[in-house]
Order: structure tokens, then sequence, then C-alpha cells
């Protein structure tokens, strides 16, 4: 094994055992209990009808004990292997060894080890280790586990489980501070602290704390803190303080710091929204996407388009010192504006452009005018093609603006402008006032110039 490995099975092994030591649970010892009147021998031998060489195993106490068939016991403090089963009715310390099952009434501290089912029905503290399954607590009485709890197919704690919690298919507890993994799933049905995985989902149905992974979706109700990721969906059927990754959709209705999917969706965003499509009722953050949405909009949307249902959209007309006539659509809020649309120019036939940018109303303004400044990015074509070597130009406009009527807005101001490209071809597209630097394999130029359009609101 290189250090490497080693170093990561030694972090694996090591957490868990830090949790425990944090916890402030009492862990008192399992003592041998007088009031249980039990014979207490070192070493007992029981049968397959549960009598031993003591009489009825029900009643012993020992410390080494092997059982022949179905093997009971009274109280176990030491160790016991069973050729099928291992079988403890009261409290009791030490290791069990089962190929079947290895059971324990009430609380059970130590090894438990069986080729298909452990389960113990009192608190349980050390290593569990089942085939198959692997149990602690009782529906009546959710104890809590400590350690380390692993089933091939099931890990279950019908209480509170510090430590760490291996499920082949499935781990499931009440709550938990530690590490869970199943295999498809981890399940919290309350809350779980700590590090949660599910190779198909992971959920927290009352919220929790930490990293919190599912291959497919993972859920947290009530409130969430921490990392949330869901390789197809991330849902918070409350409030998540953190962040929020999907491959799919991320959902919460008070979204977290950070909301990353395809689709990502709130009712209520203070953070930062990120996606392809976003959408969210009320918005004060910031919203960054090809396509935002809100119902109100009193933060920062970044985009190609931002729709607001309480904010007006506009299409406006302009022209520049180029020759180029350029219209576009315009969305976004009282604080910023996205704009996406074409140009063409008008004295040469085969050059035309698309163009985006965003723009920030200043505070300069009066009931008819107001100043406004936003950068352009344009990808112009002047050949036959749409890969005949384009020509990037970025601008930086400031633009006043007078308000015509309910619906007109004209629009006039400066521009500074540059242009670059790897091809010798395109310098054509540039104003005589242009300053060109020309190198062996691009050309870039800059210069001062103007606009002056139109806006019609709707």
């Amino acid at each position: 094994m290189n250090t490497k490995a080693l170093l990561l099975v030694s972090v694996l092994f090591l957490l868990p055992l830090a949790t425990l030591a944090q916890d402030n649970t009492r862990t008192d010892p399992v003592s041998p209990d007088s009031s249980l009147s039990l014979m207490t021998v070192p070493v007992n031998v029981t049968f397959i009808n549960g009598y031993s060489v003591f009489g009825p195993s029900d009643h012993v106490h020992h410390i080494f004990a092997l059982h022949l068939g179905l093997g009971h016991s009274g109280q176990l403090h030491g160790a016991e292997i069973g050729i099928l089963t291992n079988h403890c009715l009261y409290p009791s310390t030490g290791f069990q060894v089962a190929p079947f099952l290895n059971q324990a009434d009430q609380r059970f501290d130590g090894f438990q080890v069986s080729g298909i089912a452990n389960s113990t029905k009192g608190r349980f503290q050390g290593f569990q280790v089942g085939g198959l399954l692997s149990a602690s607590g009782a529906a009546k009485d959710p104890a809590y586990s400590k350690g380390f709890q692993v089933g091939g197919l099931l890990a279950l704690s019908r209480g509170k489980h510090f430590g760490m919690q291996l499920g082949g298919l499935t781990s499931a507890a009440l709550d938990g501070v530690g590490f869970q993994v199943g295999g498809l799933l981890s399940i919290a049905t309350h809350s779980w602290y700590g590090f949660q995985v599910g190779g198909l989902g992971s959920f927290a149905m009352e919220g929790g704390g930490g990293i919190m992974i599912g291959g497919l979706a993972s859920v947290s109700g009530t409130t969430y803190t921490g990392l949330q990721l869901g390789g197809l969906f991330a849902v918070s059927t409350m409030k998540l303080n953190g962040i929020q990754v999907a491959g799919i959709i991320a959902n919460s209705p008070i979204a977290p710091l950070v909301q990353l999917a395809p689709i990502s969706l709130s009712q209520f965003g203070k953070g930062v929204q990120i996606g392809v499509y976003t959408h969210s009722s009320l918005v004060e953050g910031v919203q960054i996407g090809v396509l935002n949405m809100a119902d109100v909009n009193d933060g920062w949307p970044v985009g190609l388009v931002s729709l607001v249902e309480d904010q007006p959209v506009h299409v406006t007309f302009w022209f520049d010192e180029t020759g180029m006539a350029s219209t576009a659509f315009v969305s976004g809020n009282q604080n910023l504006y996205n704009l996406i649309g074409v140009g063409k120019r008008l004295d040469n036939a085969q050059a035309w452009g698309m163009v985006g940018g965003i723009g920030w109303h200043t505070p300069i303004r009066t009931e008819d005018f107001s100043l406004k400044t936003d950068i352009l990015v344009w990808n112009i074509l002047h050949g036959e093609g749409i890969s005949d070597d384009p020509v990037l130009l970025a601008e930086w406009r400031i633009t006043g603006q007078l308000q015509v009527n309910e619906r007109l807005f004209v629009s006039l101001g400066p521009a500074l402008r540059w242009a670059y490209s790897t091809s010798d071809a395109g310098q054509e597209l540039l104003p005589d006032e242009a300053v060109i630097h020309n190198s062996d394999n691009h050309w870039n130029a800059f210069w001062f110039g103007g606009m002056a359009g139109a806006q019609l609101t709707f």
C-alpha cells in the first residue's frame, strides 16, 4: 500500500474516532449485574436446546462461551463463539462471532461479527459487521449507537448514530453524527451532521449539516448547513445555508449562499444563483444565467436575458461611427440590464455581427433623463462563412437617455472601442481614427467613437 493510500485509510479510520471522543454522551462500562441472580462462570459450553454444562444457559454469566447450536446466554463479559448463533439477554460487553446471527436484547459494548446479521435492541457501542444486516436500537427504544456499523446490504440504527455507518445497499439512522455511506441510499429520518453519501440518493429529512452527496439526488428537510451535491437533483425543502450543486435541478425555497445547476430554482434568493435557467420569486442577491426569471428582482441579474415580472423590457436601435446599424433586446431591473442583439454594416454586404452585453443604471437621473453605462462584446463576421476570421470587438459606452413619451426614448453618448483579430483581414472595417497595432499573427486596435439611437419600452 503506497503512502497516499495509507494516509487515506488512516483518515477514514481516525475521523469517526475523533467524533466519538468529542461526544459527551455517557459511556459507562457494562458491569456484571448482581441483581440478575446469574451464575458466573469463566467458561461455558451450550448445546442445541439452550442448555449448558451449568444448566439453562439463560441463567449463566460467562467470560467465554462456545455455543454448539442456537446459542443463548444471560450475560457476557468476554467472548462467545457460536456455531450457528449467539444471543445475550442482558447488558453485555465483549466479542460475538457467529456465521448466522448475533443478537443482544439490551445494551451491548464491543464487537459483533456475523456472516448474515447482527442485532442489538439496546444501545450499541463498538464494531458491528454483518454480511447482510447490522442493526441497533429498537422502535420502542431508539437508543443511540457509537462506532463502526457495517452491513453488506443494510446498516440500520434505530436511534442516533455516532461514528461511521456503511451499508452495501442502504445506511439508515434516526439521527447521526459522523460518516454515513450507502451503496444505493443514505437515509437519516431526522437529521445527519457530518459526511453523508448515497450511490443513488442521500436524505436528511429534518436537515443537518456537513457534506451531503447523492449519485442521483440529495434531499434535505427543514434547515441544512453545508454542501449539498446531487448528480441530477439537489433539493432542500426549507432552507439551505451553504452551497447547493446539481447536475440538472437545484431547488431550495430559501436559496443558499451559492446555488449551481443547469436549472436553479428558489423562492427567496439572497446569495448567488447560477444556471442556464434561474428562477426565483424574490431576488435580493445575484442571478447568473442564460435566462434569468423573477417575480421581483431587487438584486443583480447577469445573463443574456433577465425577465422580471414587475419590470419592462425594451427593444433598442442605434448607429455608430463604424457604419454599423444595430438592434437588441434589453431586459433586467432597475440595477442592471442585459442586452443581446445583432448588427449590420450598411456599406458592406458581408459584414454583420452578434452582440451581448451588460449595463448599469447610474444614480444620475431625473424624471425625463437618465445616464447609463454598459460593456458590449461583438463577434463581427466579414467573410462568406461564419468561420472566416471573425473580428472581436469590445466597447464601453456611456449613454444619456431622454424620454420622449411613455414608450419612446432617444439615446446619445461616447464610446471607447477595442478590436482584435488573428487574421490580416478585417482592418477595412475600422474607422480612419483607429490606432492599429500589428504583429506576426494578429492585430488589435482602439479608438474613441460614439453612438446615437432610440429605445422602445414594452
